[in-house]
Formats: C-alpha cells, sequence, structure tokens
C-alpha cells in the first residue's frame, strides 16, 4: 500500500494503539481514526508522514478514543504539512507544543477536552491561516493574571473563525490588549471564554466582530456593565453573561437585535432598571433569562410579542409588576 494517500477508519470498534506502521505509508495525506477505543500513545512513526495533512484522532457521540502521554515536542517541525490536527476528547497531557506554530499550513487545530496544562503558546499567533482554535475542558491556567496575553499574538490569525477557550483555569483581568486586538478578527463567529477565572470588564471592542454569532462569557469575575458596542453584532442569535458582577441596566441596543434567537441568558447578575420595551423586537428568541438581578419595573407589553420564546426566567429580582399582554399564551414553560 505504498500509494496509500487517505485512511478513514471512523466510527468503528478498533482498540489498541496506533500501529506504528502508519509510519511507513510515505504517501499519506489523510488519517482519521475518529470515535473508536484508541489507547496508548500518538507513535512517534507518525512524525515521518511529511505530506500528511489531516491527522483525526478525536471522540464522538458513539465512542471514546483513549490516547494518553503528551504530544511531541517536535510534532510541528515533523508534520510541517499539517492542515487539521485535531486530537479531542481523549486523555492526552503535558503542554502544547511550541512546534505547533511551525506547522504554517494548519488551518484546525482542536486539542479539547483533553488534560493538557501550562499555557497556549503566543508563537501560535505565527499561523496566519488558522481559522479554528479550540481548547475547551483542559488544565491551562493557574487562576493568575495575564494568562489571556496570548491572545494579543491572535491578532494575525486574520482568518479565525472560532476561538474557544471555554472550561479552563485561565485567570486574571481581562488584559487592556485584547480591546485592540480581538476587535481585529473581523471574521470572528464563535469566541468563548466561559467558565474560567477572569475579572476586568467585557471589551467594547467585541462590538467590532460583527459576523460573531455566539459569545460565549458565562461563569467568570466580570465586573461593569455590558458594553451598548454589542448591539452591533448583527449576527448575533446566542449570548451567555451569566454568573458574573455585572452592573448598570441592560442596553436597549442588545434586545433590540433580531438575530438573538437561541439564547439571551443574564442570570446570576447585579442588574438594575428595567427590561427595555425593545426586548418585543426579540421574535425569534427562544430562551430569555434574566433571574437572579436587581431589576424591577413594569414587565414590558412588547414581551408579549416574543412569539417563539418557550423558556423565560425573570425570578428573584427586586420588584417586577403588571403582566405581559394578552399574547403571554405563547409563552410556555414560565418559571415562577
Amino acid at each position: 500500500m505504498s500509494n496509500l494517500v487517505e485512511v478513514y477508519l471512523d466510527r468503528n470498534y478498533f482498540e489498541g494503539p496506533i500501529p506504528d506502521s502508519f509510519g511507513n505509508i510515505s504517501s499519506l495525506k489523510v488519517l482519521s481514526i475518529q470515535g473508536n477505543e484508541i489507547r496508548g500513545r500518538i507513535p512517534e512513526s507518525i512524525g515521518q508522514l511529511k505530506s500528511l495533512n489531516i491527522l483525526n484522532v478525536a471522540d464522538n457521540s458513539l465512542s471514546v478514543n483513549q490516547l494518553e502521554g503528551s504530544l511531541p515536542w517536535d510534532i510541528g517541525l515533523t508534520l510541517p504539512n499539517i492542515q487539521v490536527f485535531r486530537i479531542s476528547a481523549n486523555h492526552l497531557s503535558g503542554v502544547i507544543p511550541v512546534s505547533l506554530s511551525n506547522a504554517s499550513n494548519l488551518e484546525f487545530l482542536e486539542l479539547s477536552k483533553n488534560k493538557f496544562s501550562g499555557g497556549v503558546p503566543a508563537v501560535l499567533g505565527n499561523l496566519k491561516k488558522l481559522s479554528w482554535l479550540g481548547v475547551i475542558g483542559n488544565n491551562l491556567g493557574k487562576g493568575q493574571a495575564n494568562e489571556l496575553s496570548f491572545i494579543t499574538s491572535l491578532v494575525n490569525c486574520t482568518q479565525l473563525i472560532e476561538l474557544n477557550l471555554d472550561g479552563n483555569n485561565f485567570g486574571g483581568q481581562i488584559p487592556r490588549t485584547i480591546p485592540e486586538g480581538i476587535g481585529k478578527l473581523y471574521k470572528l463567529q464563535e469566541m468563548r471564554f466561559g467558565k474560567n477565572k477572569l475579572s476586568g470588564e467585557i471589551p467594547s471592542s467585541i462590538g467590532n466582530l460583527t459576523l460573531l454569532n455566539q459569545l460565549w462569557l458565562e461563569q467568570n469575575n466580570l465586573q461593569g456593565s455590558i458594553p451598548l458596542s454589542l448591539g452591533n453584532c448583527k449576527n448575533l442569535f446566542l449570548l451567555h453573561l451569566y454568573s458574573h458582577e455585572l452592573n448598570g441596566a441592560i442596553p436597549p441596543e442588545l434586545v433590540s437585535l433580531p438575530s438573538l434567537s437561541k439564547s439571551l441568558d443574564l442570570d446570576q447578575n447585579c442588574l438594575t432598571g428595567h427590561l427595555p420595551m425593545e426586548v418585543g423586537k426579540l421574535k425569534t428568541l427562544v430562551k430569555l433569562n434574566v433571574s437572579h438581578n436587581e431589576l424591577s419595573g413594569e414587565i414590558p407589553s412588547s414581551l408579549g410579542g416574543c412569539t417563539s420564546l418557550q423558556y423565560l426566567y425573570m425570578d428573584h429580582n427586586c420588584w417586577f409588576t403588571g403582566t405581559p399582554t394578552a399574547q403571554r399564551k405563547n409563552l410556555i414553560n414560565q418559571r415562577p
């Protein structure tokens, strides 16, 4: 099989380690073993595949790969033509190799749901073609200052579409450099910083990300007000800002976004004032959660116009008065 170019073995019941013999197929460009019961380490012989473009040993919903150990320190040197590197949902540990920055053709880097520690190498900003960076659910960061400073280097990754950092230990204040940098990632569509240990204010420059459709910042320690500039994100269909110490009023600009269709979750903050009348513009919104804040005033009659709403949570506020209009029959699964 010396001329073999692509190998797809996904979603079977293969067990045991990845065979060393794969490293002898010098013509191989695609090796995909997703969703099996693979165990052991990634063999060093894989580094002999200089033509390899796609390496996929990730998990899926059918089964779980159980690769362990650390990534070879020189993996970005031995796989110089790699474009897709997907190893999520395994048991890999150690640090993210700095050498990945040498894989200049890398477009898709998915390391989520492993046990990686340390930080994200700033030199990943050298990957000009990178469109996806996922490190969700690892042990990255120590809850200390400036652990997001690597993001400033990502301004060079102008093709970036998804930046997913959920469920780690990144800490410190959101760096002042992020407002200048992250707003330049004009192609960014999904950004997940939730469930970390971040503090500081939400950068107003996020409003420059006009293609952004999902923003996950939940369960950190963010303060300050919700930026009015989020109203510029005309493609936003999900916004999660729950479990912070955000204060001030809910911006009318935010609840005027007709694109918000999946979820607007502002639960467990310190938001004050009333629910803006503009909320009635969210005609396709399925879930609205403003519970556990300090909101007051009359429930706007326009809320009855949210005809797609299935989940409405307004409990544990200061004082709401009135009721929605007769259209409230469209609001189901309300929590008292």
